[in-house]
């Protein structure tokens, strides 16, 4: 074989790959591309958007317990102390009382004050 017979076969064999790529792989790929890899990536891509969903509700749903527990918690504190003033305001109260260490009126005053909780 003389070398324009190696190029003469390189060059048909490369044309030939070339011919079979632009009309046999490519349109394989492709029509393999629409058929399975993009129906898959959809597929997941549903999937990760409702597991992404389903995380958003749970979280929403945590921090709602969360913050109910919380407001809860708050709101038993602030009745302890209020039960804790109301107790030391009467406490002072009948100190004054029974000591006489104010007059009735000023008394009966305190204790019109203390029933409205100011």
């Amino acid at each position: 074989m003389q070398p324009d017979d190696i190029k003469q076969i390189r060059d048909v064999v490369k044309e030939e790959l070339k011919t079979y790529h632009e009309e046999t792989l490519l349109p394989a790929f492709g029509k393999y591309t629409e058929e399975v890899v993009l129906p898959a990536i959809e597929a997941s891509e549903q999937r990760i958007r409702q597991d992404i969903g389903k995380l958003r509700s749970d979280l929403i749903d945590y921090v709602s317990r969360q913050i109910g527990g919380a407001k809860a918690e708050i709101i038993k504190e602030i009745r302890a102390e209020r039960d804790r003033e109301r107790i030391f305001r009467t406490t002072i109260l009948g100190i004054l009382e029974r000591n006489q260490l104010a007059r009735p009126d000023e008394i009966q005053l305190l204790r019109d004050i203390i029933k409205q909780g100011i």
